[in-house]
C-alpha cells in the first residue's frame, strides 16, 4: 500500500489557543484584522511569518490590528488532508 502524502496542515479557527502574553508553547503571530462574530466573538487574521490563518476569540483576548499576541495549535485538533482535499485519517498522534 502506497502512503499518502500530507498536501494541508489545518486546524479550525475557533481551537486555536490564544494569550495576549507570552507562553512556554506560544508562538508570537501578528493581528492583521479582526471582525466581530455572530455571539460577540471575535474572527482575527493572524500571522506567523508568512503563514496566515484566523482564530476566534472573546473580545476580551482580542488585540487590535498590528499587534501581538501568542498562539499554540493543540496537536490533537489539527488535520491532515491529502489529495482531494480528504482528511487523513492517520493524521496527528493526540500528546
Amino acid at each position: 500500500e502506497q502512503a499518502v502524502q500530507a498536501r494541508v496542515l489545518g486546524i479550525r479557527p475557533e481551537r486555536v489557543r490564544t494569550s495576549l502574553e507570552p507562553t512556554d508553547a506560544g508562538v508570537p503571530a501578528e493581528v492583521i484584522s479582526r471582525a466581530i462574530t455572530i455571539g460577540g466573538r471575535i474572527l482575527l487574521e493572524l500571522k506567523v511569518q508568512d503563514t496566515v490563518f484566523k482564530a476566534v476569540v472573546d473580545d476580551n483576548m482580542a488585540a487590535a490590528a498590528g499587534e501581538q499576541m501568542w498562539v499554540t495549535f493543540p496537536r490533537s485538533e489539527m488535520r491532515l488532508f491529502g489529495e482531494n482535499d480528504r482528511v487523513i485519517e492517520a493524521g496527528l498522534a493526540s500528546q
